[in-house]
């Protein structure tokens, strides 16, 4: 019999199509019939295959076939191949594979849906059938495969003693280390994947350390604590001080450690040159309108009243009260006409508010 195998006559089950429970032998032979499912309702299964007879009957007699495969669908299958399989970790390596598949020439070369499978094993001709006979690996590359054949199947061969705790493997007690030639507590030792014995997790925790090399780590430790001492990163622990405290970034001048424990933070030093605007007044910033301009406080009607100022309405970024071209910015002009008046050159028009709110420009004298 082939086939099946997992469940048998005891198993049977009464079912839908087999009230009896039965069970029915089909038409090459094979026993089927209902079963408990892991559900606990009935379904149909294979009890046992059909037999030798059969199988015989069936199977083919000679070379076997395969449909033809077209020109076009080759080139699908060769481009499908080298741009979704998986087989390639990288793109790089999916190029270099695609290349030297187009140049070289596989040793068998098909025209049948066996290409469509695998395209990077079988060549088709007119799609990457190249002129250039495959390599084979000689010399150190030929001797590194085997070496990984080699070393691939040890570990295979070691995994089980791997498992029950490293069989080939023992502890040496000279050396304090584990080797194929150790005989003491092999549970402390195991085969590790590459073939080599190495301690196991109980062996890491009971088997007595190397003297040498437990004084080696620990002269390395001492030596990495004085070249890169700690720094508490939480609130102030007992026994540390502010002194040992170190700033985040350079201290800057009038700014010592008696700042950082009242938590004053350090002076802003400013870079580069000042502005005319702050070498003038002292501020980096003006304190009405742009640029320091009394023209952007204006109401509509002062604004047109005022002779260094203009209104442009609308409520974008150029509306509102702004100052006329060429005045410099200032609220008054020195000498020449103020609104129907002639100021001399030493004194200046000035728009003059009264109590009554209104106002008028005057010739004021200078300051």
């Amino acid at each position: 019999m082939f086939g099946a195998g997992k469940y048998s006559r005891s198993d049977l089950v009464a079912g839908p199509k087999d009230p009896s429970g039965n069970g029915r032998q089909l038409a090459n032979g094979a026993m089927a019939g209902y079963v408990n499912g892991p559900q606990g309702k009935p379904v149909w299964r294979i009890l046992s295959g059909a037999d030798a007879g059969y199988m015989r009957s069936i199977s083919q007699s000679g070379p076997k076939t395969y449909p033809a495969l077209s020109p076009k669908a080759a080139k699908r299958a060769f481009n499908r191949h080298y741009n979704k399989s998986p087989m390639y970790k990288s793109p790089r390596g999916r190029k270099q594979a695609r290349s030297y598949d187009l140049g070289h020439k596989a040793p068998r070369v098909v025209t049948d849906s066996r290409y469509r499978r695998s395209p990077h094993r079988f060549d088709y001709p007119g799609v990457d059938v190249g002129t250039k006979p495959n390599t084979k690996l000689s010399g150190e590359k030929l001797q590194a495969a085997q070496r990984r054949v080699a070393m691939a199947r040890r570990a295979r061969e070691l995994g089980s003693a791997s498992q029950a705790g490293g069989a080939e493997c023992g502890f040496n007690s000279v050396t304090s280390k584990c080797s194929k030639l150790g005989t003491e507590n092999p549970e402390w030792c195991e085969v590790g994947p590459k073939g080599k014995c190495r301690k196991s997790p109980v062996g890491k925790k009971n088997a007595p350390k190397n003297p040498k090399n437990v004084e080696s780590g620990k002269a390395l430790a001492s030596r990495m604590k004085s070249k890169s001492p700690g720094r508490p990163k939480r609130a102030l622990t007992q026994g540390w001080d502010v002194e040992d405290a170190k700033p985040k970034r350079a201290l800057t001048q009038d700014w010592d450690v008696e700042d950082a424990r009242r938590g004053t933070p350090p002076p802003v030093i400013s870079r580069g040159r000042p502005s005319r605007l702050e070498k003038m007044t002292g501020h980096k910033s003006p304190l009405l309108g742009s640029r320091g301009s009394a023209c952007a406080q204006l109401s509509p009607r002062d604004c047109e009243i005022h002779p260094a100022c203009s209104y442009a309405k609308g409520t974008g970024k150029g509306s509102g009260c702004r100052r006329k071209p060429g005045r410099g910015g200032g609220s008054y002009q020195q000498g020449g006409d103020c609104d129907g008046n002639t100021c001399n050159a030493d004194q200046r028009c000035e728009w003059v508010r009264d109590s009554e709110g209104d106002g008028s420009h005057r010739c004021m004298p200078p300051a």
